[in-house]
């Protein structure tokens, strides 16, 4: 079969000009670039990560006009029609996680995609050196002329991260279809099984957004690893506590703020020995809290004590319930035998899931909602559009910082300065020492026409901003 014959030397060859392609490409090699981050972890060696970042990149990400890397490739390089047929046939790839059927070392085997366990017969001469039945390697096997091979890195884990990529679709079988396990996913996945680490939105970045002082935030953050190895503490009650102290502040804008410190809670525990296998994270912050939220439905429950109440009796009975996407053992069952491949000896698995959130009342609701809108309407820049949402949202509530700051913005953008003075100077009024309404009051001192200079200048002394003068 010729194709098995030079499909190394033909894949090599296409990476060598679309690398080349990149090049000539300063956008698309800075978005490439900007992208590292996401794709880098401990458990891989940086070579790995940038030849699965480039992988992801060609077949995986899509622009604003739905194209990938490889359409562009194909289209501006215009290449033979053999190769470009060859090119063309790679749209037919499969990025995932496979169940090694059968295999012949250093030559070919059968693969089964999960979760639909659809079969594939590839050739590949250094994965099959390696690969044994039973097997589950994460890897790209595209379409060459008549046969399929695999392309970039290939990585093996034990048979229980098949688990895990079932889970995923628990009681979302209409979704099932529309999914695609991507490179992207792969490294969240990686993510949630390395040490947690501090993100951007992370505690100490959701208080001070808030304009709560950094000393409150170290009180909690010694507070929660002094109460880490105490299972009476209850998280929620630490919470809560925190925020009844930190100041006045509105209830709908305290949702992020809660999933950060939740998320660092789960950080602080892991230190002391407890850290969640991927299996173990994904069942808990996926299949039950959406079974949670679609068969108690904490957030209509307003006694405190009986949703509390209530969450975790169906937790309890969650746990021991078997499910068909772990193949009949229940989820109690499939987290220790994960734990025990870990290491981890810890025998007890129960949660407190955290529904206990302030609910906001509807009118704080519809704002939150209008804020989203105005926010989208901004990205798009429908800067008019975006000023209706605003202007609806102060009715509602006035006492946002934020919200006459992003209307400001608005009004800049369609050449409003009045306007704008005016909802910067609600801003300030609202939260005098708000960092970014005060760099727009002196951006419309140095920029703005001669009239609202002044006025931005005589604002910027009432409330103490220093003017930084633009010089010529």
């Amino acid at each position: 079969m010729e194709s098995v014959n030079i499909y190394r030397e033909k894949i090599s060859e296409f990476y060598d000009r679309i690398s080349a392609y990149v090049r000539t490409k300063p956008d698309i090699y800075g978005f490439i670039e900007s992208k590292e981050n996401e794709f880098s972890s401990p458990d891989v060696p940086r070579e790995q990560s940038e030849m699965i970042l480039f992988d992801w990149v060609i077949f995986d990400y899509k622009d604003a006009y739905g194209e990938t890397l490889l359409d562009k490739f194909i289209r501006d390089t215009a290449p033979v029609w053999e190769d470009k047929v060859t090119y063309e046939g790679f749209k037919d790839n499969h990025f995932g996680l496979f169940h090694v059927k059968a295999v012949k070392a250093g030559k070919e085997a059968m693969l089964a995609l999960l979760p639909d366990k659809k079969e594939f017969h590839i050739y590949d001469s250094n994965l099959t050196r390696d690969a044994k039945k039973g097997d589950v390697i994460v890897v790209r096997i595209l379409a060459f002329r008549d046969i399929y091979v695999t392309t970039g890195p290939a990585f093996k884990y034990p048979e229980s991260m098949a688990d895990t990529m079932s889970v995923m679709f628990e009681g979302r079988d209409d979704e099932k279809k529309k999914f695609r396990f991507t490179p992207r996913i792969f490294f969240k996945a990686i993510e949630s099984d390395s040490p947690k680490k501090e993100k951007k939105g992370d505690l100490r970045s959701r208080a001070k957004d808030l304009g709560i002082k950094e000393e409150k935030v170290d009180e909690l953050l010694e507070k929660m690893r002094l109460a880490s190895a105490d299972k009476n503490v209850d998280p929620v009650k630490l919470l809560t506590d925190f925020i009844s102290t930190a100041g006045n502040y509105r209830e709908d804008r305290m949702e992020g703020l809660a999933a950060a410190y939740f998320d660092k809670w789960n950080a602080v525990v892991a230190d002391e020995g407890s850290q969640k296998g991927p299996l173990e994270e994904m069942l808990i912050e996926g299949p039950l809290r959406d079974a949670v939220m679609k068969e108690v439905r904490p957030l209509e429950i307003e006694d405190e004590y009986e949703r509390k109440v209530k969450v975790g009796e169906f937790t309890d009975k969650w746990l021991d319930t078997p499910h068909k996407a772990l193949e009949g053992r229940t989820p109690k069952q499939a987290i220790l035998k994960e734990r025990e491949s870990r290491g981890n000896t810890q025998k007890e698995v129960s949660y407190t899931l955290s529904f206990d959130i302030m609910i906001p009342d509807k009118a704080a609701q519809k704002a939150g909602k209008l804020i989203d809108e105005a926010l989208e309407l901004m990205k798009d820049k429908k800067y008019k559009q975006a000023i209706v949402k605003f202007i609806k949202c102060t009715e509602i509530t006035s006492a946002d910082h934020m919200v006459w700051y992003n209307m400001a913005m608005c009004y800049i953008y369609t050449k409003q300065e009045e306007a704008c003075l005016s909802c910067l100077i609600n801003s300030l009024n609202i939260k005098p020492d708000y960092e970014f309404a005060a760099k727009g009051l002196n951006n419309l001192a140095n920029y703005a026409s001669s009239g609202i200079k002044a006025k931005a200048k005589k604002a910027a002394k009432k409330y103490g901003i220093k003017i930084n003068e633009k010089t010529e």
